[in-house]
């Protein structure tokens, strides 16, 4: 699972179902599959989202508010690594 995630988010930027190329859903990842695709581990994912403002995407809750459980969508993990990426290369640039 972990290496089709990856495999996934370096092709398209999601995970999930896909029509011609086109993203239809949206994957919600669960920290562990966070860890995987972004090399971070889970006090620096946390610390990055408390920030003010946010330097990593905000989970949800896919059971609803009173759920315990929480998880990123596979597009704003992939959006966040295409800024670092980006980041990276106009500092090169620069």
């Amino acid at each position: 699972m972990a290496e089709t995630l990856a495999r996934d988010l370096s092709i398209n930027g999601l995970h999930g179902v896909t029509i011609r190329g086109a993203p239809v859903v949206d994957t919600f990842l669960r920290l562990e599959a966070v860890k995987q695709a972004t090399g971070l581990g889970r006090s620096t994912i946390y610390d990055l989202m408390a920030e003010d403002p946010p330097r990593f995407p905000r989970p949800v809750k896919p059971g609803g508010e009173n759920a315990k459980a929480v998880a990123w969508l596979a597009s704003e993990v992939a959006a966040w690594q295409r800024e670092k990426i980006a980041a990276r290369d106009n500092a090169v640039a620069a």
